[in-house]
């Protein structure tokens, strides 16, 4: 998640000067600025994050409201849509449904922290001795958000982290002719590129985040990751410093990570199915966990290190603790799974095609975990779960649905213990807490429903 900004309505972008050779941005940029000026102020929160959209039966509503204040409310709609699509271009249809019309004028204002973020990035691709480091695979629109920086230029204790790496891995040939940059889009660990710069060579580097080790069993990572790199469902993985937990991958410059919308489209879900379909046919993964194990594992952390409780903790573990009894009394069907789709863990081709990174909570588990929490992280809609039912099994069951809406449930509790273990130990720049608070909000609405009790009896 990046972290954002507070800008006030009459304020000019907290970002560095253009370079001279970005005419054509000046130009823009001037267009956009001075239409702040006549701006109407409403009361806005400020913060364009996708995550800060609860969508339920009854509508969408917002949370997170520590950047709210007065300002245009073009501009927050602009922050919203940037957040939400890949192309400025895309943006215009959520201008016609706000303004019941193309206004220009509004549409320009709107794009406003557009243009920051470019202006941002046009700072930094003129930077001496540096070079965009992108993301993993990313969309080149979206490509500038690190810079690719030598070694002997640590700044921080993660980059004297990986610095240490590169010189210790006999891969990156003592740290000769390489440069290395950040990865976002991770929460558990600290990502990194490193390239070299003749270019015979660009990696992906995972350091282990601080206290992963909680829950994360890094042998067993790397067991699940060599098997689906010997599927094709995954990336070569390097065994350099696999004794220390440091897994290196080949970058995949030819994919880019998904988005939400991405699987808004039936062919990219049809994809992902058939990825999934593949990691549940691989060999058996030495690790057996279950989401039992995982939430039971969770909640000792929790103890343990004195992490924050839910105020209706005890409410929530009656309701997951009905539905193991439940689970357990109609038998588990163990797979090799892949337990993490974050959308950045699925890496789309030029082709559609999908492959999976990122096999650290990979384990022996129910297939309907996979499945349902899957589906919760993309917001399916229930016609769309009765779709990739069908498509993954061939036919639509009450049990079947009954075994994914409940698994769907139990990840929403293994993914707020969590967030409140990582609130405890990571050095990562992210909002744990909210993060939690909100995987709840989702389990008492699936845990609410008049359908709750029918899916246990289902099972």
């Amino acid at each position: 998640m990046r972290k954002r900004k507070n800008h006030d309505a009459g304020s000019k972008a907290h970002v560095a000067p253009l370079p001279a050779d970005t005419g054509w941005l000046r130009a823009v940029i001037a267009l956009c600025e001075p239409m702040m000026e006549d701006a109407v102020l409403a009361p806005c929160s400020n913060d364009g994050s996708a995550s800060n959209l609860l969508v339920g039966p009854g509508g969408v509503r917002l949370i997170d409201f520590d950047r709210a204040g007065m300002m245009d409310p073009l501009y927050e709609v602009g922050a919203l849509l940037a957040e939400l699509t890949d192309f400025e271009t895309d943006m215009m249809p959520g201008f016609v449904a706000y303004l019941g019309g193309f206004d220009a004028v509004a549409f320009a204002r709107a794009r406003r922290r557009r243009m920051a973020e470019i202006r941002r990035m046009a700072a930094d691709a003129a930077a001496p001795c540096a070079e965009p480091s992108g993301v993993r695979g990313k969309d080149p629109h979206r490509q500038g958000a690190g810079m690719m920086k030598p070694l002997g230029t640590a700044a921080t204790p993660m980059e004297e982290t990986i610095e240490d790496v590169i010189l210790e891995a006999p891969l990156f040939r003592g740290g000769k002719g390489m440069v290395y940059g950040p990865v976002s889009g991770g929460i558990s660990n600290e990502n990194w590129r490193v390239r070299s710069a003749d270019g015979s060579g660009d990696w992906f580097v995972k350091v282990p985040g601080n206290g992963t080790e909680m829950f994360i069993d890094r042998v067993a990572a790397f067991d699940a990751a060599r098997k689906a790199a010997a599927a094709g469902l995954g990336p070569r993985v390097y065994e350099d410093l696999a004794h220390k937990g440091i897994e290196i991958n080949d970058f995949l410059p030819d994919r880019r990570p998904s988005t939400h919308s991405d699987f808004a489209e039936p062919a990219k879900r049809r994809a992902a199915i058939a990825a999934y379909r593949r990691m549940h046919g691989m060999p058996a993964l030495g690790l057996k966990k279950t989401v039992f194990d995982m939430i039971d594992e969770h909640a000792a952390q929790v103890a343990e290190l004195g992490a924050p409780h839910y105020r209706d903790e005890a409410w929530v573990m009656y309701n997951a603790g009905l539905a193991r009894q439940a689970l357990e009394a109609a038998g588990l069907d163990l797979v090799p799974s892949f337990n993490d789709p974050m959308p950045g863990n699925f890496m789309i081709g030029p082709d559609g095609s999908v492959m999976l990174i990122d096999y650290e909570y990979a384990s022996m588990n129910d297939r309907c975990y996979d499945l349902g929490i899957w589906f919760g992280e993309m917001f399916f809609t229930p016609e769309q779960e009765l779709e990739l039912i069908e498509e993954y099994f061939g036919e639509v069951r009450r049990d079947i649905v009954a075994r994914v809406t409940v698994h769907k449930a139990l990840a929403d509790v293994k993914w707020a213990l969590w967030s409140m273990v990582q609130l405890k130990v990571s050095r990562l720049d992210f909002d744990f807490h909210k993060y939690g608070v909100w995987k709840l909000m989702r389990f008492r609405q699936i845990t609410g429903h008049p359908d709750w009790p029918a899916h246990l009896r289902n099972l």
